[in-house]
């Protein structure tokens, strides 16, 4: 793929990846760092080998992810070490291979990437969100109608957010207010 294609991430031990040039149907898939409660080393050394491959393939003018929770947010979530480990650790490894690779770099919190991708921040909480997440992806046509993959989609909608904000470009077919949602 040639350069100037932006990459989405929606981090954690199930990697949700979304790229492809601004304007366009960008790739996704979801990629498993380990089997859950997989050690951290293992998530670690699989983000690496997976990213040091995806930027040379893609070559990208940027990358986005949705930033992680604060640490109070975790704490309230009652969220265990492991996790914010975790998070954190992986969250660093994009940012070093984002660093060495010379590739900007930009977090948004969940409510903002949300907020552009269905038109709302706040949906009642995590199961609404990510469903309308999903109806939004499926609308767009970035995944099939029977896709579930709430971590794909995620990548896809920060992947939307980044092409409209940071790289300003439009789509190319503006779809509102759920058309062509099935009713």
């Amino acid at each position: 793929m040639e350069s100037g294609a932006i990459i989405g991430f929606d981090v954690g031990r199930l990697l949700g990846f979304a790229a492809g040039m601004p304007g366009t149907m960008p790739e996704s898939s979801t990629v498993a760092l380990s089997k859950p409660g997989g050690a951290l080393s293992l998530q670690a050394a699989n983000l690496i080998a997976f990213l040091d491959k995806t930027f040379r393939e893609y070559r990208p003018a940027l990358v986005a992810k949705e930033a992680p929770f604060s640490l109070a947010a975790f704490s309230d979530h009652h969220v265990n070490e492991a996790a914010v480990r975790s998070a954190f650790g992986l969250h660093c490894i994009i940012d070093g291979m984002c660093q060495r690779f010379g590739i900007p770099c930009h977090e948004s919190a969940v409510a903002t990437v949300t907020k552009h991708f269905t038109g709302k921040a706040r949906h009642g909480g995590r199961t609404p969100r990510k469903r309308a997440i999903m109806q939004r992806c499926r609308v767009l046509g970035y995944v099939p109608a029977d896709c579930r993959d709430e971590d794909r989609c995620d990548a896809l909608c920060v992947w939307d957010w980044a092409a409209a904000t940071l790289a300003r470009v439009p789509p190319k077919e503006l779809v509102l207010f759920n058309e062509g949602a099935a009713a």
